[in-house]
């Protein structure tokens, strides 16, 4: 029987201002507020915040735990998981105002990137990383720029998925090639697109929507 993967998915208005939200700092732990407040950009301030935020809420819904008692901590490699309750899978990624949250019931892993109109900027990442056949995937489609996109976030996907982020090198697999291991579903979103890796008995992808309001109403 397949399943169905949700993707909770948050985009934070253009217009938010840091002042609007950083008193919401006190419902995340030291740790990631230390990571919050190292990053120069206001934009990414916000992102980093509000992916932590709708996380908290989301895993203390789904498990019923107090989000307050929510320990994480990270693997040598970045990949995040909660100390008491080490069997629960899910993963994170932010890209712009864009911010994606999914569970399952195995490893999974989800990125979400936001297209690009030039290609040319990528032509030496994917040069690099990719392998023999994802480039020629790339320079024989009819859209080279979006290809590279999908790809690179079905990559992505699948090293968070293993847990072991960069620390492989994304030339060492091929996700053009299927796979009996894993399976990687993809949909677009306005102007980004997500993937998530998966076991092989997910099937489609459900976006649910999820707004800033409903988190500030959460923690008050």
């Amino acid at each position: 029987m397949s399943d169905t993967i949700n993707v909770y998915l948050l985009e934070t208005v253009e217009n938010l201002k840091w002042n609007h939200i950083c008193s919401m700092q006190k419902y995340v732990s030291v740790q990631r507020q230390k990571r919050i407040n190292a990053y120069r950009f206001e934009r990414d301030k916000i992102s980093s915040l509000v992916t932590a935020l709708m996380t908290r809420m989301i895993i203390s819904k789904h498990t019923g735990l107090a989000e307050y008692s929510l320990n994480f901590q990270t693997n040598k490699f970045g990949k995040p998981y909660l100390t008491n309750l080490k069997k629960y899978e899910f993963s994170i990624s932010h890209s712009d105002r864009q911010s994606v949250f999914t569970d399952y019931k195995s490893s999974v892993g989800i990125d979400i990137e936001m297209f690009s109109n030039n290609i040319k900027e990528y032509k030496s990442i994917y040069e690099n990383n990719f392998t023999i056949n994802e480039i020629m995937h790339i320079n024989q489609s009819l859209n080279p720029f979006k290809e590279f996109i999908k790809i690179w976030t079905f990559k992505e996907a699948y090293v968070k998925m293993i847990g072991t982020g960069l620390s492989t090198p994304l030339s060492s697999f091929d996700v053009i090639k299927k796979s009996s291991d894993f399976k990687i579903l993809t949909t677009e979103y306005k102007r980004a697109v997500i993937s998530v890796c998966c076991d092989c008995s997910c099937s489609n992808i459900t976006i649910i929507p999820v707004t800033l309001e409903e988190i500030v109403r959460f923690y008050n």
